[in-house]
């Protein structure tokens, strides 16, 4: 029995929670256990042997502390710098007992030692913080008293003080004094502010509110105050206390007459901006409308040539990017609000980038400077950002370099910046050099200033001081930024960077549909009746040679009115309706047809110039299915008329023009290259490697310069299909 209560005695003191130990009297270590050994870095007896006070403690001054104290005590206990096996410093409790013989004289000293880190590490942030609390208090303009549970004032800050002696006549200090019952006095005094104060404070007392807030005027003499009174409880404190601010809101109240005039005339601003966008957006919206109709309409002829099919795409791209742009403008009023959000999306960066180039490229001719773009082998062709956004800076930025830039050119390099380590995304670096005329250094912040210009700007005579603006602002949408670098006579450098996740190409091909054109209605029912109602002929033109040709039957009319009158003669299967038109508009013509139980049943969708949102709510609330904006993609219009009458298209596939004849010399220069050169061509321009196309040329058709010309070219535009097409000999499909 007495040998198993020596072996639980034994486990108990091994796995203390505390770290165990035992000296001889010299204050040699003869037993540790577990955790002392955890604590100090030991292994299992290791500690054994070894000096106590020269194997655990820092500073040997403590340790002489301790010896002299127990030579008088017959212990001793305390907190002391300790040190770890491994040179660390750590605080620990410490008690040491003397075990005395049979002979009374000092055996062994025995104790434990805990590490106090934590405790300490706790202890000074409670220490910090209170000091930090009274300088924080003291800190604030903000007057602010904390009660007791009883309503009695045990803190006040500085600000509390000063206004006391200043306009309440009370120099003597407020600890002690009952708040809540100098309440109470006033409200019985007749105080109305007096008595809702009190009624608050005791709802916060009682738990009955969080917080009490109240504005009130305090008068001085001659002098009046607003002041704004929060009642809060400090939250897990035990006894509980109250924290009660005084904040000054004189200048605001007086503030709020003006703002109130300010905001009248703001908003009668605003509705005047209001009516010019609107009125602004329907001018340029109805002429774009047929810009775009026809271009459409155009890419659709078979017998284009390839230089007239690109003229004519430069024309459908750029009139899209100006109807990005009058988007972005009516947008405005959205960055001011802080409403305007980044919209991420698939995005082939070499195309977008190939796109601004054929922009700029006529421009850059005709002023003889010349424009050069260059992506890094590192950068990804594909990413998942706000394409549009990013189109838009970079057109912007390029578009301030081209009209500053009279002689030289303008370089635009792609690449890589850094990895988001805190997200999934990379940064992507934008840069535009150009050689033009620089900006002076004081003028550099101009820049980026709404509706202001440099001094070279202001010469040109040109711009409205929204561009650069307007690109910041979606620079930080995209979670990046523009800066400049801007020597007058030497150039300026713009750097614009953007957060984007990377996608590889087979993602991108697998997320991509394929491009396809309706040509003609896949049904054995009789052909579709579509009603064309608008007072713009081009725009009733535009529509209906996109529905004659696919096999819809269209009727016209010029207003609203005069499309009553052709329903009534031959009812419609649907009807695309204009918003604003002489007679009757759109909106009380789609309301009558909607009222006829004959026709009610007509689906009607508005097709309107107008950008405002609020034109969408009333179409909506005139019973019109769909509404769209000028100019439209013909793709909107059909998926619009599948939905709405069920009907299904004959399509066809949209491809890209074959790569141009090489000429006899390419020929005979592509008949010379081996299947394994071929190969590793068409795998390089599959996988998008610009390197690996770069080195392939440079080291295996050294002796094909008229192949290499042609490769090249394509490869500066990013035309890795036209390239694959054109090593297949022109048999491959070089839009996939």
């Amino acid at each position: 029995m007495e040998g198993i209560r020596q072996d639980i005695l034994q486990k108990a003191i091994m796995n203390a929670g505390d770290g165990f130990y035992i000296t001889d009297a010299g204050f040699v270590i003869s037993f540790v256990n577990n955790v002392f050994s955890d604590i100090y870095g030991y292994e299992k007896n290791e500690a054994a042997g070894k000096h106590f006070f020269k194997t655990i403690f820092l500073n040997s001054g403590d340790a002489e502390l301790i010896r002299e104290h127990l030579a008088e005590n017959h212990c001793w206990h305390g907190r002391v710098m300790s040190v770890r096996k491994n040179g660390e410093e750590f605080p620990v409790a410490l008690s040491i007992s003397k075990i005395f013989g049979e002979d009374g004289r000092i055996e062994a000293y025995a104790g434990k030692a805990g590490d106090i880190s934590e405790i300490v590490k706790k202890e000074e942030e409670i220490s910090h913080s209170k000091r930090f609390l009274k300088f924080a208090l003291d800190s604030l303009q903000t007057q602010v008293i904390i009660l007791d549970e009883a309503g009695v004032i045990i803190h006040f800050n500085e600000a509390f003080e000063k206004f006391g002696k200043d306009h309440r006549d009370r120099a003597s200090s407020w600890t002690g004094v009952n708040y809540l019952e100098a309440v109470d006095d006033e409200a019985a005094a007749g105080s109305s502010p007096a008595a809702k104060a009190a009624a608050g404070i005791r709802d916060v007392m009682r738990g009955n509110k969080e917080i009490f807030s109240m504005e009130y005027l305090f008068s001085a003499g001659s002098e009046n105050m607003w002041f704004l009174m929060t009642v809060t409880r400090f939250k897990e404190n035990i006894p509980p206390r109250f924290v009660i601010g005084f904040e000054n809101i004189t200048e605001r109240k007086t503030a709020e007459d003006e703002l109130v005039h300010a905001k009248f005339e703001a908003e009668t601003a605003n509705r005047a901006k209001s009516r010019f966008l609107a009125s602004m957006s329907h001018e340029i919206r109805t002429p774009m409308n047929a810009i775009l109709g026809y271009a459409q309409h155009l890419l659709r002829e078979k017998n284009l040539s390839p230089r007239q099919r690109e003229y004519v795409e430069i024309i459908s791209q750029s009139g899209k990017h100006l109807l990005e742009l009058i988007n972005e403008v009516l947008d405005m009023s959205k960055i001011e609000a802080g409403r305007m959000n980044a919209v991420p999306e698939d995005t082939d960066l070499f195309a977008l980038m190939n796109d601004v180039k054929n922009m700029f490229e006529v421009r850059a001719e005709e002023k003889g400077i010349y424009l050069n773009f260059s992506i890094g082998e590192d950068v990804p062709q594909y990413i998942f950002a706000d394409g549009k956004k990013i189109r838009q800076v970079v057109i912007n930025i390029i578009g301030n370099a081209m009209k500053f830039t009279g002689e030289g050119g303008i370089e635009v390099s792609v690449g890589m910046d850094r990895k988001d380590h805190k997200s999934s995304k990379s940064v992507i670096a934008i840069e535009i050099r150009d050689t033009g005329c620089g900006i002076a250094e004081d003028e550099v912040d101009k820049v980026f200033k709404l509706f202001e210009q440099t001094g070279e700007g202001i010469k040109q005579g040109s711009g409205t001081g929204l561009g650069m603006p307007l690109s910041l602002s979606y620079a930080r949408l995209l979670e990046g930024d523009i800066t400049v670098k801007s020597v007058p006579g030497d150039g300026s450098v713009f750097r614009f960077t953007f957060k984007a996740e990377l996608l590889s190409s087979a993602i991108q091909k697998n997320r991509r549909p394929a491009s396809r054109r309706v040509v003609g209605i896949a049904s054995d029912r009789p052909r579709p009746r579509v009603l064309i109602v608008d007072d713009v002929a081009s725009n009733r033109s535009v529509l209906r040679v996109l529905l004659d040709r696919c096999g819809f039957l269209v009727s016209e009319a010029a207003d609203g009115q005069e499309a009553l009158n052709v329903i009534a003669g031959c009812v419609p299967d649907a009807i695309f309706m204009d918003r604003y038109m002489p007679a009757l508009d759109g909106i009380e013509a789609a309301k009558l047809i909607k009222m006829s139980d004959g026709y009610k049943n007509i689906p009607i969708m508005m097709l309107s110039a107008s950008a405002l949102e609020e034109n969408r709510s009333e179409a909506v609330q005139a019973g019109i299915e769909v509404f769209l904006r000028k100019p439209f993609i013909e793709e909107e219009i059909f998926e619009c008329l599948k939905k709405a009458l069920g009907i299904d298209y004959i399509y066809e596939e949209v491809r890209s023009e074959a790569p141009p004849a090489a000429g006899e010399a390419a020929g005979r220069e592509l008949a010379s290259l081996t299947e394994q050169v071929r190969a590793r061509i068409i795998e390089a321009a599959d996988m998008c490697d610009v390197s690996g196309l770069r080195k392939i040329i440079d080291a295996q058709l050294k002796d094909c310069p008229v192949l290499c010309a042609i490769i090249n070219d394509f490869l500066v535009k990013y035309e890795y299909p036209k390239i694959i097409a054109l090593i297949n000999g022109g048999e491959a499909d070089a839009g996939n």
